[in-house]
């Protein structure tokens, strides 16, 4: 696992004191050791950034904590995490949700394959097969099926899930990707799809991007997607076309 020491991890926290206050969270935390962790705090009004600093305090060596004062959304709070994730030049940069629908472990699992099987970029993917336990509500699944099958057109490329809020990527790939702010908060993780095709070949695409299906997921509660935040996301992907329309033609 020693190869794993220089991978940083951002996880984004809004408002998240009850989650992150458990002994599960800090447990799951101490099993990982090798992993850094940055924590986001971004412009909570609860008590997160004080349990932040408290779990911090007890794995100095393993967690850092970059403190937002202002909300700027998981885009920003993803963006400005790379920002400072880059200055201590890791060979990987990731991210998963606070909420741990994808747990380090699997986050694990993602940087070993992406160390082994020698990948700029690995992202992991809720796909439902035999031997899976993937928990997701109907609804949400429509939806992220909707958005994703939207987002395979739109980039022209076989992605299931581009939503998953799970990825890794290497230090070159990360620098490429975090160069500027996204221009979308509900799917800047399309967007970084979008970076990806400026400096990999479409049609060679598999050979830098692998997606790794998840041996689990399960949506949390309190997690929210309605139906004003997909007409957010319509409105996104609208602007992504704009801003990156020509990834398309170029052959």
């Amino acid at each position: 696992a020693s190869m794993n020491k220089n991978s940083i991890v951002i996880i984004p926290c809004y408002n998240e004191e009850k989650r992150l206050e458990t002994e599960v969270y800090l447990d799951s935390i101490k099993k990982l050791p090798e992993i850094s962790i940055l924590f986001v705090n971004d412009g909570s009004n609860d008590r997160t950034l004080e349990v932040l600093k408290n779990i911090a305090n007890q794995l100095p060596e393993q967690i850092s904590i970059l403190n937002s004062v202002k909300n700027g959304g998981k885009a920003n709070a993803i963006y400005e995490g790379g920002r400072e994730a880059l200055k201590k030049k890791p060979a990987y940069i990731g991210y998963i949700d606070a909420d741990l629908a994808v747990s380090l472990e699997a986050f694990n699992e993602l940087l070993e394959f992406a160390i082994k099987e020698n990948k700029n970029f690995v992202f992991g993917s809720r796909w439902k097969r035999i031997g899976s336990t993937i928990d997701r509500k109907l609804s949400r699944h429509l939806i992220g099926r909707f958005f994703a099958t939207l987002s395979s057109n739109l980039l022209n490329l076989d992605v299931y899930d581009t939503q998953c809020g799970a990825k890794v990527m290497d230090n070159k790939t990360a620098k490429h990707v975090f160069k500027q702010p996204f221009t979308t908060n509900w799917i800047f993780d399309v967007e970084i799809f979008f970076r990806l095709l400026q400096i990999f070949p479409k049609e060679r695409f598999a050979d830098h991007a692998i997606e790794f299906p998840l041996k689990e997921w399960h949506d949390v509660e309190g997690s929210k997607l309605n139906f004003s935040h997909s007409i957010n996301i319509l409105r996104d992907f609208i602007v992504l076309r704009k801003k990156y329309g020509g990834t398309k033609v170029k052959k």
